[in-house]
């Protein structure tokens, strides 16, 4: 993880990620009262890396679409709660 200018920068691997507000989540969101327990997960798959939202009870919109799965693509825009995500590939 790398922090700038109030930018965090998280590097994905081969092991999924769970996104929400409780600590035992690979990323914790605690102060996003929107954001539910744990929101949504992020893996690897044969075409990249796809989201799953996991039933939250606000929803997982990217690029302002709901989603209950989709495969990521360069600059997509992930909002969950109040927190903003834009998917990179390097």
């Amino acid at each position: 993880m790398q922090t700038r200018k109030g930018v965090k920068e998280y590097t994905l691997g081969v092991n999924p990620i769970t996104v929400g507000r409780l600590p035992a989540n690979t990323l914790s969101f605690k102060s996003d009262e929107k954001m539910s327990r744990t929101h949504f997960i992020i893996k690897p798959s044969t075409e990249g890396y796809s989201i799953t939202d996991l039933n939250s009870a606000n929803g997982t919109f990217v690029n302002g679409e709901r989603i209950t799965e989709r495969i990521l693509k360069e600059g997509d825009k992930i909002q969950a709660g109040q927190t903003i995500f834009i998917f990179k590939e390097k």
